[in-house]
């Protein structure tokens, strides 16, 4: 696993109790993705659904959408990690749920 592979999961797995504190949440089935595809597959899984993740909605719907994985794929340590259109994806469901474009991480990969 490179080194960004290994951060990118260390952040991941850090969103858990967070998700716990905000939305009263438990990690859903990111752990199973994370299993089947590692972090990065997994975050790429919930990118390619149309449809938004259960985690999402709810951490959305208690003010929480920096905790979501969408979230994370804009930091810009992982911008290397994703590609332009998996980014866009992650940065359209971000804003159409109520996150400012200036709340966003800056992306120079953008």
């Amino acid at each position: 696993m490179a080194s960004s592979d290994a951060t990118f999961e260390r952040e991941l797995r850090a969103l858990f109790p967070r998700w716990r504190e905000c939305a009263r949440l438990g990690q859903g089935r990111v752990p199973a993705l994370m299993t089947s595809h590692g972090a990065v597959g997994a975050a790429r899984q919930l990118l390619r659904k149309p449809d938004l993740s259960p985690v999402f909605v709810r951490l959305r719907d208690a003010g929480c959408l920096e905790a979501t994985v969408e979230f994370l794929v804009l930091r810009t340590e992982f911008g290397a990690l994703f590609t332009p259109e998996e980014r866009a994806i992650a940065r359209r469901k971000l804003t159409e749920n109520g996150m400012p474009r200036a709340n966003l991480p800056l992306e120079p990969y953008a």
